[in-house]
């Protein structure tokens, strides 16, 4: 079942040893509300340690400067909390089968209407703008929020809500923003870090990507993939395709973008809906998850394969 917000801000006042994980390939949603739960809670005295396995991206690292919280972490879990954060599913979450049967309590907090329920205790809340601003309003009143944790949780909501474009932008989303900018967080800096933060070769990147663009009118659907041999040539990882897909959500008569990101095995497929198609149902389709704006999905078929399914699926 879904718990309150007042059950669940009990178990965090109650309880002093937690764990705090996200999604594999976590983005800027995802690590916000990590840091600024660890940031609030252990400056309120708990025992706090984060596991996380994916590397996260250059454009995040101004919300943990010293590198203390978004290190590879593979912590003991036994007879602790484990807090999974903004993880619709937990086949994505980035910890191990055998390592979760070990925790005391799994408290899943999310905002995707493709959750599952998977926690011990669940607060889930699909109309929330970002998991940062469940967070938000689930700790302020008892839990002091730092100017890191206000950074932290403005780069959830702005990420999340597509920079405050997306259909999820509530009136809360503005006043929580407005909040935090009082609190001290700088717009500019955290616009700068999650969107102006590229090395040079990132544009090399996107020229090639932006080279292999295909667009179907007919169904508003366009594409691109991005190769590993692209990543080691130029000497980027995958938290420099980013920001890609939204360029191409910008192309006039858009419905859908899709960006294909070549993985070891297969590819990592993200998608972004101008509103009338849904992102998360396609997803949903090949065992991913998502928004009905944002959504993605891993798949070792062949592109051509998979955008014939998705056409598909957007005429039915």
């Amino acid at each position: 079942r879904n718990s309150t917000i007042s059950e669940i801000r009990k178990f965090f006042l109650d309880s002093d040893r937690f764990v705090l994980t996200t999604h594999k390939f976590p983005d800027g949603d995802a690590l916000g509300s990590v840091i600024s739960l660890y940031t609030m809670l252990s400056e309120s005295g708990k025992e706090v340690d984060v596991y996380i396995t994916s590397n996260a991206g250059y454009q995040y690292g101004f919300m943990d400067p010293e590198g203390m919280i978004l290190k590879n972490n593979e912590v003991e879990l036994n007879g602790k909390v484990l807090v999974a954060l903004d993880c619709g599913d937990i086949k994505r979450l980035d910890v191990p089968d055998d390592k979760i049967s070990t925790v005391a309590t799994l408290i899943n907090i999310d905002h995707h209407n493709s959750n599952s329920f998977f926690g011990d205790k669940n607060l889930v809340d699909i109309l929330a703008p970002s998991t940062t601003e469940i967070l938000y309003r689930m700790l302020k009143i008892d839990f002091r929020i730092s100017l890191r944790s206000a950074y932290a949780m403005y780069a959830g909501l702005i990420f999340d809500t597509g920079r405050f474009q997306n259909s999820n932008t509530t009136p809360n989303a503005h006043m929580m923003a407005a909040h935090l900018i009082e609190m001290g967080v700088n717009p500019q800096v955290v616009y700068r870090n999650l969107y102006e933060n590229n090395p040079f070769n990132w544009l090399s990147l996107f020229s090639r990507a932006f080279g292999r663009t295909e667009y179907f009118p007919e169904v508003g659907l366009i594409y691109t993939y991005v190769k590993r041999d692209d990543l080691i040539e130029l000497g980027l990882d995958l938290s420099a395709t980013e920001n890609l897909i939204d360029d191409l959500r910008g192309i006039k008569d858009v419905e859908l973008a899709v960006v294909f990101k070549e993985a070891e095995c297969g590819y990592r497929i993200s998608m972004r809906s101008t509103g009338r198609i849904d992102a998360a149902s396609i997803a949903s389709k090949f065992g991913g998850g998502g928004h009905k704006m944002a959504a993605g999905f891993e798949s070792d078929k062949k592109i051509e394969e998979i955008i014939e399914s998705i056409k598909s699926l957007i005429t039915d």
